[in-house]
């Protein structure tokens, strides 16, 4: 299995209750920190969780096939906010998490001890679930996907909604595990004027996607010191307009109505809405996928992320 890449989408079309949440995505992505951002994203977590279906192709995670869930108990699975039970202790719930995937009771404590020491979240153990702010609510659903002899996990929008120390509170945590196991990470969105940009930008590995294509993937260094790059969503001649678009320089890519594009020192974006004004193509959103910085790095320590405890 180590020589599979993390994640491999094959064609795949994801049904959540009848109704596709994606379809026809086709790509690979690989390396210890991978990040799969966009609305395709949550199609491919989905079905990963088990809570929607492969309903055509394939979506390999570390080589296990999601569609016959050959990676249950090989991937580790963090849900975004998952229901604590509470009137429990942090090291209970992992405990009963642990059990609950087939560990032994000697197992679970071992893996409970390694996971909350590994992820610098032991001083999270005694405390009761309820008495959590969210990014360490987010931490412990991370260190419950920390399966014992994996190589692997996968986390659902790990940063939605988090800014500021509370991010990065819940990057450091990412961080550790990265160092023992790859992590494929999904963002829900992935222009650069959301927090969840840290996220993108600190992987080594990123494919922006739609509900229907990968519209780019490479490093994410790529995303900061490349030429400026534009996601659109285009109506009305969209075929007209991707020719023009080639013929302009914008190095167009993607499957309508779904494009990015990379603007250079000779085409900017008013030639792009001047081509789209010309070939009567309708842009209906223009989204940009790069900053000028780089990502702010990630604390070393996992203490909490304010500066008062919320639990003081």
């Amino acid at each position: 299995m180590t020589s599979s890449p993390l994640l491999s989408v094959r064609q795949a079309r994801v049904d959540r209750d009848g109704a596709p949440l994606c379809e026809g995505l086709d790509f690979e992505a690989d390396g210890q920190r991978v990040v799969i951002a966009g609305p395709g994203a949550e199609g491919i977590f989905e079905a990963v969780a088990m809570a929607a279906t492969v309903s055509h192709g394939r979506i390999l995670v570390a080589g296990h096939d999601i569609a016959t869930r050959s990676h249950v108990g090989h991937v580790g699975i963090a849900p975004l906010d998952p229901p604590l039970p509470i009137r429990m202790t942090v090291e209970g719930y992992l405990d009963l998490s642990f059990r609950t995937l087939g560990l032994s009771g000697r197992a679970a404590n071992t893996a409970v001890a390694a996971s909350l020491t590994d992820l610098g979240l032991a001083s999270l153990a005694r405390r009761r679930t309820d008495s959590l702010a969210v990014p360490e609510r987010r931490a412990v659903a991370l260190a419950a996907a920390m399966l014992p002899g994996s190589r692997s996990l996968v986390a659902h929008a790990p940063l939605l909604g988090l800014e500021g120390l509370e991010s990065q509170y819940v990057l450091s945590v990412l961080g550790h595990i990265s160092t023992r196991r790859q992590v494929l990470a999904t963002a829900l969105r992935f222009d650069a004027a959301i927090p969840e940009r840290d996220l993108v930008l600190g992987a080594t590995h990123v494919v922006l996607t739609s509900r229907h294509a990968a519209l780019w993937a490479g490093a994410s260094a790529d995303l900061v010191t490349g030429s400026p790059k534009l996601a659109l969503y285009v109506r009305d001649a969209t075929d007209a307009f991707v020719d023009a678009l080639a013929q302009a320089g914008f190095l167009p890519h993607g499957t309508p109505p779904r494009l990015t594009v990379t603007l250079n020192a000779h085409v900017t974006t008013m030639d792009l809405l001047s081509i789209a004004q010309r070939t009567n193509a309708a842009i209906v959103e223009m989204i940009p996928l790069s900053r000028t910085q780089a990502p702010t790095p990630a604390p070393e320590s996992t203490e909490p992320p304010t500066e008062e405890s919320p639990h003081a």
